[in-house]
């Protein structure tokens, strides 16, 4: 079947012949004749439907590389070719031509980083012809190619220098033709190119501002003006008209890029995208005449548009964001503050206070009355899409965000005009009559401004701001605590749900200044009033409710409201958990709970089972992640207090236990809610020193959550406290027990792959632990079950010094059955030889036998056991000892070799000396005596800080190391008494003196 009809197939109803065709279609992309027959079909006069399969064929082949099996003569042929059909599709098949178009990627890709930029030579042919279509697709082409030097890195984009030098002057030459050209302003085509020549433009200089364009930048920014200068993008134009619909593009295209250049090439700004040290004089040359000369000309365009304006709603969303960045900008340079301060009301009303009666999704549209009608038919839904949006990224998009990030520079830059804002602000909402809709949504919008302007800095929270501000509390907020507007009839009712909510915001915001007229009883109705919005249940809207918990905890830093509300802290706090359910996504809510929590810790502590209880309702309630990550910090937050306040957690973390298992199990990928969950088991288990029969369901939550690829240190952290004060439990429940030696070997192998200083340390180290703990703690033979994949590890090849200590961890947990192990694989030599060759690299307890209490948590870890970065290797030292002494103390082969040579070991590490010694054979070709390993026949391997494994000091310290040498010399003196008595002699007085007192103390 030729590709013509396998195109035709792929339209057919039938899935499966079209799933046929697809797969033969996938054989003919390594087919150059059929791809350049492709090119042909999309330029054929045929079906548009087979045009358009055979462009989405093309570009999907080429994307997989296959341009790359074109001939350097096909690859001409085909280009050519291709340029062609881009003219004849954007003249007849526009849907064609937005597909053939992104053919040239990959095509560039390939051919420019080759070297070879002969496609330029092509561009600019089209460009210069007199063909409007080819005109616009060699337009179209040059933005693939800026598009590709974007994503170039630094050192890459010289090599472009050329190419940008050869098509910008062409492209600017066009530009200003076709903008002074009264004919071609109400041309569909023109005012199309001049877009696209607008967005090449931009991905020419959105990441640097190469020397061909800076050396031009004055000449571009004047024509980018004088598009402006043509009636900016309204409501009020014929936006139906196709001439119109190009020439407001370019005219948003050219806000963007006269903002780009202003705030990333003419700041000096921390937050600019690049370091442009090499680059440093001509973006100062660049800053100077674009401050001086071009930036005056555009405040005066922006501030004429927005005084000629029929109203601000006629200014479109994206036109008033980009009118607030540049504004923005020029509140820190003095020279243009003057001109813009002079008619700063046209700001302040026309763009900030505008944008915050409407919505922040930033919607253009017929419907501001609809939007209106919210206010007092849907309250909660008003102030929600006034909200900013929940995706961070997604602010910046919005004019809302814009108009904040004004008022914030302002207010840290300016904040003498700051009582201007508010006087502009009463003086619109006094023209708008009194009790109507209107009235009160501006009214709404007015102390939105104030609350964003919050703190104000230095000494303006006095004298004539604070004046004005109180003025506004009068006239905006207080009438709201006594009801005394009514609209309706009514008071507080949902008319006036979004001014209650706003008040609330407000004393959040001004909780410091209050009151402001110093009187005590206002600060005392607030508080009624705020008691009693969060108290109402549904008669308030929920944001209403959220933001009187965050103006009730804002206001408890004042003791008088702290004081009078201690009495109420359990019966409010019974109001506000519901919240966390079913509160929309506000950050602030999270923080303002937990600080609630902070402040009212002492009463609510004395009601912890009750707290609890309400816990788990909140947090069975609802499914929605959100607030239940908001509960889980508020869960973590009361945990911290009542581990400082009242020690024992292991009760409220029984009671806790249903959440955290809830939280863990059930939201594994969100790592965010994990964390939290994570944080408030690792809390309780520490300070509870236990593990509750509730808590083993967390446990098993954990557990049965991981994957092989999965590793998180607080995962690892969380385990860890589970086998170490729950070793009891572990060690007779075999899928405990199992579950974490496989997250062990899970961690370990990571390591292998990932190499030491990976992301993954915390989780691989705490791991150890994990192992270390069990099998010093466990009754012996309880874990026998793991003894085979232990064995396995430790003495794979390649092992690091982490296999070593795990393998003395194991022979001091049960040395005869490791033993038996490795004896029946034929291993049993050569580890032990291995074993001791690690413990060479370990030091002695600086020539004594230190006191079990030595090991205990001290003030200072530096003391008699070597440097700060060694302690961690005397741990170390005494587990291997005691593994060593256990070992000889086990066995009943009294004539092996090793056992002497592991005698010889332990009691070097535990008296700092060699004391036995030998003929100098290696270890096991001697005929029997004391044998030994000569020091320079062993490979060890030190381990760097970074790597050196220090196991739980706590767990360590309680290990009777006493008690294993006093075994150890009394097996010796029965079984090898000759040893003995050569050992005794080699003691010097010192030793000899330690020797009796460890002899003593288990006597």
């Amino acid at each position: 079947m030729d590709i013509d009809a396998l195109l035709v197939a792929t339209l057919d109803a039938n899935p499966s012949i079209r799933g046929q065709a697809e797969f033969e279609l996938e054989k003919q992309s390594h087919n150059p004749d059929a791809l350049y027959r492709c090119l042909q079909i999309v330029s054929s006069a045929g079906s548009v439907h087979l045009s358009l399969a055979a462009s989405v064929f093309l570009k999907n082949a080429l994307l997989q590389g296959r341009y790359t099996i074109f001939s350097p003569d096909q690859r001409t042929l085909f280009k050519n070719s291709l340029f062609a059909v881009m003219v004849s599709s954007a003249r007849a098949r526009p849907a064609a031509f937005r597909t053939i178009i992104q053919l040239l990627p990959p095509i560039i890709d390939v051919e420019f980083s080759a070297g070879q930029f002969h496609l330029i030579t092509d561009i600019q042919s089209l460009i210069q012809s007199s063909d409007p279509s080819a005109v616009y697709c060699g337009v179209c082409a040059s933005t693939q190619v800026m598009k590709y030097y974007e994503s170039r890195l630094p050192q890459e984009r010289p090599a472009f220098e050329s190419a940008i030098g050869a098509i910008f002057p062409t492209l600017q030459s066009m530009c200003s033709q076709i903008v002074s050209s009264t004919h071609s302003q109400r041309d569909h085509t023109t005012g199309h190119i001049v877009w696209k020549i607008l967005k090449t433009l931009r991905a020419a200089i959105v990441v640097d501002l190469p020397q061909p364009i800076s050396s031009q930048l004055t000449i571009w920014i004047q024509l980018l003006i004088s598009i402006l200068h043509r009636q900016l993008p309204g409501q009020d134009g014929n936006d139906d008209d196709d001439g119109a619909i190009g020439w407001k593009k370019s005219q948003k295209w050219s806000l963007r890029i006269i903002n780009l250049i202003f705030t990333r090439y003419c700041t000096d700004r921390q937050d600019n995208y690049l370091v442009r040290s090499t680059q440093h004089q001509y973006y100062e040359q660049v800053t100077e005449v674009f401050v001086k000369e071009l930036a005056p000309q555009i405040i005066t365009l922006y501030l004429g548009f927005l005084a000629s304006s029929h109203g601000p709603s006629t200014i479109l969303h994206d036109v008033r964001r980009q009118m607030l960045i540049f504004f923005t900008e020029c509140i820190s340079i003095d020279y243009l503050w003057e001109m813009v301060h002079r008619r700063s009301n046209l700001i302040y009303l026309r763009l900030v206070f505008y944008s915050f009666r409407q919505r922040c999704d930033g919607e253009d549209g017929d419907d501001d009355d609809d939007f209106e009608s919210l206010f007092t038919e849907q309250p909660q839904a008003y102030l929600l899409l006034q909200s900013l949006p929940a995706e961070e990224e997604d602010h910046q998009l919005t004019a809302n965000w814009a108009a904040m990030k004004f008022l914030s520079v302002l207010r840290n830059s300016r904040p003498s005009v700051l009582t201007d804002v508010l006087d502009a602000l009463i003086g619109e909402v006094d023209q708008v009559t009194s009790g109507t809709r209107l009235s009160l949504i501006y009214k709404d919008a007015a102390v939105r401004v104030a609350n964003v302007i919050s703190p104000v800095p230095g000494d303006y929270h006095k004298g004539p701001f604070i004046a004005k501000l109180y003025d506004m509390a009068n006239r905006f907020v207080y009438p709201e605590l006594s009801g005394e507007e009514k609209l309706g009839g009514s008071t507080h009712n949902i008319e006036r749900q979004v001014l209650i909510a706003r008040a609330c915001e407000f004393f959040t915001c001004y909780a410091a200044s209050l009151p402001f007229d110093g009187n005590q009883d206002t600060l005392k109705n607030i508080y009624v009033f705020v008691l009693s919005v969060l108290s109402s249940g549904s008669t308030f809207s929920v944001v209403a409710r959220v933001n009187s918990i965050e103006a009730l905890a804002a206001l408890s830093s004042n003791p008088l409201v702290e004081q009078s509300h201690l009495p109420r802290a359990m019966e409010t706090f019974e109001h506000i958990l519901p919240l966390l359910a079913v509160a929309p996504d506000l950050s602030s809510l999270a923080y303002a709970v937990r600080r609630y929590v902070t402040i009212y810790a002492a009463p609510l502590m004395e009601c912890s089972q009750r707290v609890c209880k309400l816990f788990n309702s909140a947090f069975f309630s609802h499914q929605n992640r959100t607030p239940s990550l908001a509960l889980l910090k508020a869960i973590s937050t009361f945990v911290d207090l009542f581990e400082k306040k009242r020690g024992n957690l292991s009760d409220i973390g029984g009671n806790l236990a249903p959440i955290l298992a809830a939280a863990i199990g059930s939201n594994s990928d969100d790592e965010n809610f994990r964390h939290w969950a994570f944080d408030v088991v690792e809390s309780i288990l520490q300070g509870s020193g236990q593990v509750s029969t509730q808590m083993w369901s967390v446990f098993e939550a954990i557990v049965g959550g991981v994957n092989d690829e999965e590793f998180d240190e607080d995962l690892t952290t969380c385990c860890y406290y589970f086998a170490l004060y729950g070793i009891s439990q572990v060690a007779v429940n075999q899928p405990y027990s199992e579950a974490l030696v496989n997250l062990f070997l899970n961690t370990q192998r990571c390591a292998r792959v990932e190499g030491p200083l990976s992301a993954i340390q915390h989780s691989i180290d705490m791991s150890l632990n994990i192992v270390l703990v069990m099998l010093t703690n466990a009754p012996t033979n309880s874990l026998d079950h793991l003894l085979d994949g232990l064995t396995a590890f430790c003495i794979s090849p390649g092992n690091n010094n982490r296999g070593w200590l795990l393998f003395s961890a194991l022979m001091y947990y049960n040395a005869k059955e490791t033993l038996v192990k490795l004896s029946s694989i034929n291993e049993l030599v050569s580890v032990l030889e291995r074993w001791i060759n690690y413990s060479k690299d370990l030091p002695s307890f600086s020539s004594s036998i230190p006191d079990d209490d030595d090991y205990g948590d001290s003030d200072d870890d530096s003391d008699d056991y070597g440097e700060d970065d060694g302690d961690g290797k005397h741990y170390e030292a005494k587990l291997c000892a005691l593994a060593m002494l256990r070992t000889v103390a086990s066995t009943r082969d009294s004539d092996a070799i090793w056992v002497t040579r592991l005698m010889r070991e332990a009691l070097r590490l535990c008296l700092g000396k060699d004391v036995l010694t030998g003929d100098g054979n290696k270890f096991g070709t001697g005929q029997g005596g004391l044998m030994f390993v000569d020091e320079s026949d062993v490979n060890s391997t030190s381990l760097t800080p970074a790597e050196i494994m220090e196991p739980t000091k706590a767990l360590l310290s309680s290990l009777p190391l006493h008690r294993a040498y006093s075994d150890l010399m009394v097996w010796t003196e029965a079984n090898l008494p000759n040893s003995y008595v050569q050992f005794m002699n080699g003691l010097s007085n010192d030793q000899r003196e330690l020797h009796v007192t460890a002899m003593n103390i288990y006597k």
